[in-house]
């Protein structure tokens, strides 16, 4: 089935087609194990796994292959099949700004989106977390941040996070890629 993304999000989880295609879309940004891809209408995200090749931020691609859910989002899965097509230039969306008014109403909507994430980073086990300045039962995560971040630098430090809201966790903990 060819789709934009945000017809993609759009399908009913227990109704995903067997193969979604997308054409013309930009990667954003980039993780140690997948990409998020998008176009005019949305982003979404494409796992790809520890052993398949990672396009470059700036790569045009087109993306066929299942879409499964993993904590609630849709994303395409590490089998499917990602071409590059060309380039471009990415210039970074408008962040929102996470914060205790918001949060929820972001997690809620369960889309990906690009946010600013204030909190003090620190480590748990393999696990980058932030603990929020504000009031909030909820935790921001970076998920499998790319080498070239040097995110231990960071540690212990509060810092504004940039990146791509991907998912919530069972435990209401937001994920950040």
């Amino acid at each position: 089935i060819d789709l934009v993304i945000d017809e993609v999000r759009g399908l009913e989880p227990e109704v995903l087609a067997p193969s979604c295609r997308v054409e013309n879309a930009t990667v954003m940004a980039v993780t140690q194990r997948s990409f998020v891809a998008k176009d005019a209408t949305g982003a979404i995200l494409v796992f790809r796994g520890y052993n398949k090749e990672i396009p470059e931020v700036g790569s045009v691609v087109t993306l066929d292959g299942q879409v499964t859910t993993f904590n609630q989002a849709l994303q395409f899965d590490a089998s499917a099949t990602v071409t590059k097509t060309g380039t471009t230039t990415v210039t970074e969306p408008s962040a929102t700004e996470v914060n205790a008014s918001n949060i929820q109403s972001i997690i809620d909507a369960n889309k990906v989106v690009f946010v600013k994430l204030p909190g003090e980073l620190f480590k748990d086990g393999d696990y980058y977390n932030m603990t929020l300045p504000f009031d909030s039962s909820h935790t921001g995560s970076i998920d499998a941040p790319a080498e070239s971040l040097n995110i231990d630098s960071y540690l212990n430090q509060m810092v504004d996070a940039y990146g791509w809201f991907i998912y919530k966790k069972k435990d209401e903990k937001a994920s950040s890629r």
